[in-house]
C-alpha cells in the first residue's frame, strides 16, 4: 500500500509520517498477554506522568502546536484527554482489544501518535491532505465532525476520510475485534518532534507486534512526502 502526502504538510507543518503493515493479524476483543502488557506499562509509567508534567512535554507541546495550527484550537484537550484514557483516568473512546492494548502501551511510553487501519475497508491509496471545507468526519464514538478546511485528514482514494490527524481513525476505519488479515500501523511526526523519535517508534511498533503475532510479517510502508 503507498500513502501520498500533499508537500505543503511538510513544509508547512514538519509533518512525517512513517508506517508499516502487518499481515495475519487475529485481533482478538481480548488477549490476557496483551492486556497484561498494557496493564504493566500502565503501572511503570502513571507516575512519571503526571498531567502537569504531560502538559510541558516537548512531544506534547509540539502536537498541541500542530492541532493550533490546523484549526483544531476548540479541541486542543483532546489530546491531554487521550493520555489520560491510556492511564486508564478517563472513560474509553475507542474498543479494547489485543491490538490497540499494544498501541496503547506504545503511545504511552513514548508519547507519539501511532493509529492502526483497517486495510479492508480501504480503497487505495491512501491521501494525506489538508481538508475540504464541509467535509465531515465520524469519531470513534460516532459523533460527526463538520470541518473547516484547515485539519489534516487521510482520505482514501474514494474520497472517503480514515484518520483526522493526530486525533482519531474514523469509526469506520479503526481496528475492531474479529478482525483477521491486515492492518496499517502508522506514526505521526509533526514540526519539533525528531524523525529519528518517529522511526524508533516504528520499529519498536512492528518488534512487539512481530513478538505477541509470530506469525505475522510487517513490512515498511512507502510514503512519498
Amino acid at each position: 500500500m503507498e500513502v501520498i502526502q500533499d508537500k505543503r504538510l511538510s513544509k508547512n507543518l514538519g509533518l512525517f509520517i512513517e508506517g508499516i503493515i502487518c499481515n495475519r493479524l487475529e485481533i482478538d476483543d481480548e488477549r490476557i498477554d496483551t492486556r497484561f502488557y498494557k496493564m504493566k506499562t500502565v503501572n511503570e509509567v502513571r507516575d512519571s506522568l503526571r498531567i502537569i508534567n504531560v502538559r510541558k512535554h516537548p512531544i506534547i507541546t509540539a502536537y498541541r502546536n500542530f492541532i493550533n495550527e490546523t484549526g483544531l484550537k476548540l479541541h486542543r484537550k483532546l489530546f491531554i484527554k487521550e493520555i489520560l484514557r491510556l492511564l486508564g483516568l478517563r472513560k474509553k473512546s475507542i474498543p479494547e482489544n489485543s491490538l490497540n492494548d499494544i498501541i496503547d502501551a506504545i503511545a504511552l511510553t513514548t508519547l507519539v501518535s501511532v493509529k492502526a487501519l483497517d486495510i479492508s475497508k480501504i480503497k487505495q491509496p491512501l491521501i494525506i491532505r489538508y481538508s475540504i471545507k464541509g467535509e465531515t468526519f465520524r469519531e470513534p464514538k460516532g459523533s460527526v465532525w463538520s470541518l473547516r478546511g484547515s485539519e489534516v485528514v487521510i482520505s482514501d482514494s474514494n474520497g472517503s476520510l480514515v484518520a483526522l490527524i493526530p486525533f482519531w481513525v474514523s469509526l469506520e476505519h479503526s481496528v475492531k475485534a474479529g478482525i483477521s488479515g491486515d492492518i496499517a500501523l502508522l506514526a505521526f511526526g509533526v514540526k519539533g518532534i525528531p524523525k529519528s523519535i518517529i522511526k524508533k517508534v516504528i520499529r519498536i511498533a512492528g518488534s512487539v507486534i512481530s513478538s505477541f503475532y509470530p506469525r505475522s510479517v510487517c513490512k515498511k510502508l512507502r510514503v512519498y512526502q
